[in-house]
């Protein structure tokens, strides 16, 4: 019975992320919701991280090309976006697929809060995709702030 009732916990811990693996657009969408909140509340890392691939590599190209893993861009920003709140909204997309790889080339504008006028930030995300014919993974994620 003991056995039995564990099943079920972890069962119900076990959250269902493919509808946003599903296709390139659920990837970008939940990409910028999960970096997107108020100032105080924590983000879905752990649906941040199923949307990469095991060997991904992100890249910030501001001022020096610094290469990170998802864990370590957490370490580095996840407490600051708690701390100050972080709205980024997808301004143009622009997508190129050759087989099972696709790129996309991804505008942003960043605001604090979600009804700010101004934004403080603007930039370029290139994100590159592969599709293993059950789901899309980013496989290369590079960003720069204009």
């Amino acid at each position: 019975m003991l056995f039995l009732s564990t099943l079920g916990l972890n069962a119900q811990k076990t959250k269902d992320y493919s509808k946003s693996t599903a296709t390139i657009n659920s990837v970008i969408e939940t990409f910028y919701a999960v970096i997107s909140a108020d100032k105080g509340i924590e983000r879905d890392w752990e649906l941040f991280k199923i949307l990469f691939h095991k060997d991904v590599t992100l890249t910030n190209t501001q001022d020096a090309t610094k290469y990170t893993s998802p864990e370590d861009y957490i370490k580095t920003n996840g407490m600051l976006m708690v701390e100050n709140g972080l709205h980024t909204v997808e301004l143009n997309r622009n997508e190129q697929t050759v087989n099972e790889i696709t790129e996309v080339i991804s505008t942003y504008k960043s605001y604090k809060n979600i009804g700010d006028t101004e934004s403080f930030s603007r930039g370029t995300y290139t994100i590159k995709l592969k599709n293993n014919c059950k789901r899309w993974y980013i496989i290369n994620l590079s960003w720069t702030q204009e």
